[in-house]
């Protein structure tokens, strides 16, 4: 936005200030022990499973059927893995036909659909309990909800879009992945569940990233004085 600003109207670049909304870095961030130990119960997790998490709400523009689809793939090499999709403020109608879809290529078991709103904090225990969460919608900004994931220390998997070249880099701290393509989604979740080593390197760059760049409090300090500095000047 600010290129195009600059661009497009000649605006000054030191007229121009980035404020990002962000996150509440103390509320999603690494922890919430033994709340992830009661989740798993509830749920009928095994302790050990791997958990894969669908956090964006429920909607096809976040591919959540080519999701559902990488599910049978998964299971074929790791059939203990545990699918997890947040409604959030999506489709009730939507999120039934994903759990039809679900029951005819035989998943059901091995999904779980959380049909109600969650607190931010509760988001953060299924984040802290996830081993990796997908983002995957063919266009998109770069969601509140995947910086929620990074401050975590979940693996990002997301689409191959520009607006996550933003702090993602493939194979460093995110995988990236064609939405359309099922097998691709399977692979890089298979390669997370493979490779529980590479969790700690991520989250040690995406947490960086977060507190630098989309500390809420911070980043309303920012807009506070910006403000302050508007009003001492009228």
């Amino acid at each position: 936005m600010k290129g195009y600003l600059v661009k497009t109207f000649g605006l000054p670049q030191d007229k121009i200030l980035r404020v990002p909304w962000g996150i509440d870095l103390g509320v999603f961030q690494r922890g919430y022990l033994m709340q992830v130990r009661a989740l798993k119960r509830v749920l009928g997790i095994k302790a050990s499973a791997p958990i894969v998490l669908s956090n964006r709400y429920m909607a096809p523009q976040y591919e959540i059927e080519s999701i559902i689809d990488a599910i049978p793939y998964v299971l074929k090499s790791h059939s203990d893995t545990a699918f997890i999709f947040v409604r959030g403020h999506g489709s009730a109608e939507f999120e039934n036909r994903m759990k039809l879809k679900a029951e005819k290529l035989e998943v059901a078991d091995k999904t779980c659909f959380i049909s109600k709103l969650i607190t931010p904090r509760d988001m953060a225990v299924y984040l802290n309990m996830a081993d990796a969460f997908l983002s995957i919608p063919k266009t998109d900004q770069f969601g509140s909800s995947v910086m929620e994931g990074m401050a975590c220390g979940s693996i990002p998997i997301v689409s191959d879009i520009r607006a996550y070249y933003q702090y993602l880099r493939d194979g460093i701290n995110a995988f990236f992945v064609n939405p359309e393509n099922p097998r691709e989604i399977a692979e890089k979740v298979i390669y997370c569940i493979e490779h529980p080593e590479i969790k700690d390197g991520f989250y040690a760059i995406n947490r960086k990233i977060i507190e630098e760049k989309e500390d809420w409090n911070e980043n309303a300090r920012k807009m506070g004085k910006l403000y302050k500095n508007l009003l001492a000047n009228e």
